[in-house]
């Protein structure tokens, strides 16, 4: 039976509205929808039914992604804000992210929006039940067992990266669980395989891991703010066309602006970097021209 589901689309292209919706059937939802153009028809319909989702294009004829979340949150409306929109720029991606967006998604990965999704309601139904307050504002950090979190999302993981990439998935048995935002964790792996994939041209091979380290002394040392436990970690690896060192700084950069060469959505490493921090973790970035790139993210585990 398909999940019924209450969703508001901010967009002005009926087209794109209605391949999300179509998407969002093949993956067995039911959605109860309404599509909303301009900000005066997005305050009315916010009055509306209570609505699970909101899906918002970045850019609308009067009004944009920030302006919507203004108003959510003057509101106090707890609607979790998803952004679908065509290419912008790495500024504007982390300006939307860091106002409160819970996710960032391409058009051209649609599949990717449906385990964001099903992660959303779930988290919504325990803050319900965990608050009597109706639309209060709570803490997003949460206990995550990582490995069965990518595991719900290797299959959609797999439709972004193409038919013609090869993508692996390969968990280590009995790390710790972590404390961190779920959607945080989803964006960063979601962002790390769609660069990935756009190294590789959707024809190369990409590695998902999980492992554990313990950070001793001296890998504390050269790896601050890191301090001396236990860290899960997560990996993304490709064969990829691989990058220089201006190209990595331009990746963490945000006011370098430019799309790298060689590959890379543009939407970079930055917006990952500022959600690994927001979960106490760290990245590690290694990759050269022609050889590849493999990024590493490592988190504390959970105390």
């Amino acid at each position: 039976m398909a999940r019924p589901l209450k969703l508001l689309i901010a967009e002005d292209d009926l087209e794109d509205a209605s391949l999300l919706v179509h998407t969002l059937r093949q993956a067995g939802f039911d959605p109860d929808y309404e599509i909303v153009e301009t900000l005066l028809d997005f305050k009315a319909a916010l009055k509306k039914c209570p609505w699970e989702i909101l899906v918002s294009d970045h850019t609308m004829p009067d009004f944009n992604a920030i302006d919507a979340l203004r108003i959510i949150k003057d509101a106090r409306i707890d609607l979790p804000m998803l952004i679908v929109s065509g290419t912008i720029d790495t500024q504007t991606v982390a300006d939307t992210v860091l106002a409160g967006a819970r996710h960032y998604i391409s058009k051209a990965d649609l599949e990717a929006l449906v385990p964001v999704i099903e992660h959303e309601l779930a988290r919504t139904a325990e803050k319900r039940r965990s608050s009597p307050t109706p639309g209060r504002m709570g803490a997003e950090k949460e206990l995550v067992d990582l490995n069965a979190l990518l595991m719900k999302m290797v299959r959609p993981l797999r439709r972004l990266a193409g038919d013609a990439a090869h993508l692996v998935f390969l968990p280590k048995e009995g790390i710790a669980p972590i404390c961190a935002d779920v959607a945080q964790i989803q964006q960063i792996v979601i962002s790390l395989c769609a660069n990935a994939s756009n190294a590789t041209f959707g024809k190369g091979a990409i590695l998902l891991e999980t492992g554990d380290i313990l950070v001793d002394e001296r890998f504390a040392r050269h790896h601050p703010p890191l301090k001396l436990g236990t860290y899960v970690v997560l990996s993304v690896t490709d064969t990829g066309v691989g990058m220089d060192e201006e190209a990595l700084r331009r990746l963490v950069d945000p006011s370098a602006g430019a799309k790298p060469s060689g590959g890379g959505s543009g939407l970079g490493l930055w917006i990952v970097r500022e959600f690994v921090r927001e979960n106490d973790g760290h990245i590690l970035v290694h990759s050269a021209p022609g050889r590849g790139t493999s990024i590493k993210i490592v988190l504390p585990v959970a105390s």
